[in-house]
């Protein structure tokens, strides 16, 4: 086996592969550290939603109390499609939806704590359809 720094730095001919290229570039040590993360991040919020549902007896009530985890990933990809801004500000698009997820995650971690209901509708994401529609109509530049 190669030495694992050496392995790791080694890039992949994404283009040859995939037949399209990347704007960066892709390590064996990107794609293994992308991958599991990835993986684990799925694996860790899948069992957290799949627990708290089956632990609940009103099952419609953490089918609710699920929305806004599934609301932020309908936002980001109405982002992707619909606004001018994307490609120059993605970086700010992610950190941003990050920050509101975090919040949302935090305000049910401690409504469950103290054992209260979570009121899961938050004014974020209309905000954000909002400002999507006059982005995406360039109502901001008239």
């Amino acid at each position: 086996m190669p030495n694992t720094n050496e392995f790791c730095s080694n890039p992949i001919d994404v283009k040859d592969k995939l037949g399209f290229d990347l704007p960066f570039e892709v390590t064996y040590g990107r794609l293994i550290g992308g991958g599991a993360s990835f993986y684990l991040a799925i694996q860790y919020n899948l069992t957290n939603l799949y627990t708290g549902y089956a632990a609940k007896k009103d099952k419609r009530y953490a089918i609710i109390c699920m929305w806004p985890f599934f609301q932020f990933f309908v936002i980001l990809f109405l982002a992707s499609f619909f606004s001018t801004l994307w490609y120059e500000y993605c970086a700010l698009f992610l950190i941003g939806f990050g920050i509101s997820m975090t919040h949302v995650t935090g305000y049910f971690n401690l409504m469950s704590s103290a054992n209260t209901k979570f009121n899961p509708v938050f004014v974020d994401p209309f905000v954000f359809v909002i400002i999507l529609y006059a982005d995406y109509n360039q109502l901001t530049h008239q």
